[in-house]
């Protein structure tokens, strides 16, 4: 598995952001969000219990993610268009306001090796890179287990407070130098 200190890989995968018929779909990749703190949370079944409770959840906390500069993509292995049937299907699900980004292939879930050996599907991984795409974060659940979209903001905020803190020794130890 991808673990922190690690430069996260590249991708580029189709995503839906609403579902309407026109501009539902983009494209994201690794560098859409170049400076950037990025969170990304993968997800492993539609249409189960578990992600239309973590996932609205997420949701409802984009404001406090864009306060801190973040930008979220949500990351499963069905298709862009599986997403947006999905979102039209789940009142809690219509107004996402984050990319849902499809990894059809698996591709991105094999280079983290973050897929159920047993169940075939990507577990429930969350990964939180820096702006410069170095992996800071990571959590993974099993298919069963719930995440609070709270704690992902906890450790993002825990992340920025560490890089201000390092700034300020930095800035510390040069004005001893001067001194």
């Amino acid at each position: 598995m991808l673990m922190t200190g690690n430069t996260f890989p590249d991708f580029r995968l189709k995503a839906v952001i609403s579902i309407d018929e026109d501009g539902a779909f983009i494209d994201v990749g690794r560098d859409s969000a170049a400076g950037q703190w990025t969170v990304l949370f993968f997800w492993p079944i539609d249409f189960s219990f578990v992600c239309p409770s973590e996932m609205p959840e997420l949701g409802r906390l984009k404001d406090a993610f864009e306060a801190r500069g973040a930008v979220v993509y949500c990351v499963g292995t069905e298709s862009e268009t599986v997403y947006r049937a999905w979102r039209r299907l789940h009142a809690s699900l219509r107004d996402f306001p984050f990319p849902m980004l499809a990894d059809v292939d698996g591709k991105l879930a094999r280079a983290l090796n973050i897929v159920d050996g047993d169940e075939g599907v990507v577990l429930r991984a969350t990964y939180i890179m820096d702006p410069y795409r170095m992996v800071r974060f990571v959590s993974v659940n099993g298919l069963r287990e719930c995440r609070d979209p709270r704690e992902t903001l906890r450790a993002l905020d825990s992340l920025q407070a560490d890089d201000r803190r390092r700034c300020g020794l930095r800035q510390h130890r040069a004005e001893l130098r001067v001194a």
